[in-house]
């Protein structure tokens, strides 16, 4: 018999908080912002990306937790972490971003 896969919900609500953050190109942090631990991940990111949009940043779709945008030739994305972005080194090119330590 077939094992039933789990489907991970990276924007369920959490008891640890979590961090809301545009990183550039290269990843590194453009802004960041510490989310309390219960809060509405989905939400949360929602209002970031419209926030984003009335800046006039273009928002190229939602997958799983984050965003691309794009504002003339600059792309960021925009994204929830379960680290604080500024202590962990995150690679936009790994299987999985934020998967490497700072040194």
């Amino acid at each position: 018999m077939a094992s039933r896969r789990q489907r991970h919900d990276p924007l369920r609500a959490t008891d640890n908080a979590r961090w809301l953050a545009r990183l550039d190109e290269h990843g590194r942090v453009q802004t960041s912002q510490e989310l309390a631990a219960g809060v509405d991940l989905r939400q949360a990111l929602a209002q970031h990306l419209n926030h984003l949009a009335l800046q006039g940043w273009r928002i190229e779709g939602v997958a799983f937790s984050g965003s691309f945008v794009r504002k003339g030739s600059d792309r960021h994305y925009v994204s929830i972490y379960p680290h604080n972005p500024h202590e962990q080194f995150i690679s936009l090119h790994g299987p999985y971003p934020g998967s490497h330590t700072k040194s």
